[in-house]
């Protein structure tokens, strides 16, 4: 049984060291590069905004942008100066306890308030689990942060997500109409492998008993439960999560979803083998190797040129992609059906065409 009790002074000097690492970076020639804070839930999230130099003090489109199960906003770096170089400013965040972030703290014994309600504690550091109740939450206060940056023009805010926060742009989408856009990649769209069967029920609501009962800590840092990803999920978070069911929710927003071709996590079979659901296309990409973010596609590749044409240049996205369910893979099955019937013409085009 874990439990990992921070003092103040071990705290501190943990989040020191994080801030540290952050700022060893050099960004590409022209593009500039720094650092931002946001408050989720009292929580401090690491924030890195990219952008060309010469667009300094204009306001510009903006893609938000996260990692996914086991990741961290500094692997996205390549991906958002890229953006920037298109005329984006790109924004990429680490979530809770993960990458440079601050963790979530639980007390690891009860203390006493003093009258201005604060005291001295020690602390548990939860790091590095998947929470996707928490995420969200991490993103949607991302949202709001973003409408206070100067150089965002809040008209023309688009998310992206891979992996497992592929699924999570589809959620937010669904909850916050100031999404004018969404790129998803090799998403995780369906949390509920967690209850898939019996066996998978009973485990994920003992856990959630023994947690509530204060005879579970939480998992250790980056735990790998889940194929080969780096962080262990609280189950009985993951059990009601799943953003597949919300596609028609976000019709607001123009939708894009890129499919690996043979996935290693996420089942993308079901209703749509044929490469029709309900008259509606799906778009698949990747190459054979399975769970590949696009920036690993082939060069020249014809999905990652369409994805690229849509997203940076500005043309119309529609959503004539089958939407991803989950899983048959390490994921187990899932008994989704839905898909997108949203057609949306993207704003989010440096030029606003």
């Amino acid at each position: 049984m874990r439990r990992d009790i921070a003092s103040p002074l071990a705290l501190w000097l943990l989040l020191v060291a994080a801030a540290a690492a952050q700022v060893q970076w050099d960004p590409p020639e022209g593009i500039a590069w720094r650092t931002g804070t946001i408050h989720s839930e009292g929580t401090r999230l690491a924030a890195e905004i990219f952008s060309l130099e010469s667009n300094s003090g204009q306001r510009l489109p903006c893609l938000l942008m996260a990692h996914g199960w086991g990741g961290t906003a500094r692997s996205l770096r390549r991906d958002a100066a890229a953006f920037a170089r298109a005329g984006f400013l790109a924004v990429a965040f680490d979530y809770r306890g993960w990458g440079n972030s601050d963790p979530r703290v639980v007390l690891a014994a009860a203390g006493t308030p003093q009258a201005t309600g604060k005291f001295e504690a020690e602390v548990i550091a939860i790091r590095e689990v998947v929470d996707p109740v928490e995420q969200t939450r991490d993103w949607l206060n991302a949202m709001h942060w973003l409408q206070a940056e100067p150089m965002c023009d809040t008209s023309r805010i688009g998310i992206w997500g891979s992996s497992y926060s592929g699924g999570h742009v589809l959620y937010v989408a669904a909850h916050d109409k100031r999404v004018k856009a969404v790129f998803s990649q090799v998403g995780g769209m369906d949390s509920r492998f967690v209850v898939a069967n019996g066996n998978q029920a009973a485990r994920t609501l003992g856990e959630a008993t023994r947690r509530a009962r204060g005879e579970l800590p939480y998992p250790e840092p980056g735990a790998v439960e889940v194929g080969s990803l780096r962080g262990a999920p609280i189950r009985d978070k993951l059990m009601h999560f799943a953003p597949v069911e919300l596609a028609r929710q976000a019709s607001h927003a123009a939708l894009v979803f890129v499919i690996a071709e043979n996935e290693e996590l996420f089942d993308n079979r079901g209703p749509c083998d044929q490469g029709t659901c309900g008259g509606y296309r799906r778009q698949e990409a990747g190459d054979p190797a399975g769970h590949r973010p696009l920036r690993h596609l082939p060069r020249g590749s014809p999905a990652r040129a369409a994805a690229r044409h849509r997203l940076v240049q500005g043309a119309p996205l529609r959503t004539r992609h089958r939407l991803p369910s989950r899983t048959a893979g390490t994921m187990g099955p899932c008994p989704s059906r839905a898909r997108s019937s949203t057609r949306a013409r993207s704003t989010l085009s440096p030029t606003g065409t």
